[in-house]
């Protein structure tokens, strides 16, 4: 390779890095986001002996206020109970996502339900607030299902109870790049 050539490249080099760098410098700031992902097995107060598990795929972004901009994911929903023998399950349709430091409450729309869920869940609102402290100790609350609750921060807040129940394994996955709330 001659000197010229080499000259060629680097100018090449250089011109690529320095366009690709104002590229990205002009796409502006990240955007806020806040998601909770993961599966667990819940330790259910009322009835620790039933067999409960909660999967979330929740995610949000923000503009620049405090309200979601756009919401998308599921929540599902699954308990044994371990009386009367049966077993249920449901699937909800993410409507918010809303976190600072390490909780987070989420909310969603049942869209699909087990046989005998359908008449008393479907279309219905579920809540949930995660606690996630990491590895070890997760908490998440449950609440459920509700008729008209406003959307995100509207007249009422949506309900998210107290992160009360403890995984009994799983592990629960809060993660957001939004400023704390005053």
């Amino acid at each position: 390779m001659n000197s010229r050539t080499l000259t060629v490249l680097v100018t090449l080099t250089a011109a690529t890095a320095v366009l690709g760098g104002s590229a990205a410098t002009a796409a502006g700031p990240r955007p806020k986001e806040a998601a909770v992902t993961g599966s667990a097995q819940v330790l259910y107060v009322p009835s620790p002996e039933d067999d409960v598990r909660l999967t979330f795929d929740a995610h949000a972004t923000y503009g620049e206020g405090p309200v979601p901009t756009g919401t998308r994911g599921t929540v599902r929903v699954y308990h044994h109970f371990v009386a009367p023998g049966m077993k249920v399950w449901a699937e909800a349709d993410v409507d918010c996502v809303m976190a600072t430091g390490r909780i987070a409450t989420v909310t969603a729309v049942v869209s699909k339900t087990s046989p005998e869920l359908t008449e008393v869940w479907m279309g219905r609102r579920i809540g949930f607030t995660v606690l996630d402290t990491g590895r070890r100790g997760d908490q998440v609350g449950m609440a459920g299902p509700l008729e008209n609750v406003p959307r995100c921060l509207g007249a009422k807040p949506y309900l998210g109870p107290t992160p009360f129940s403890l995984l009994r394994q799983g592990d629960l996955k809060l993660r957001h790049n939004l400023p704390p709330v005053p």
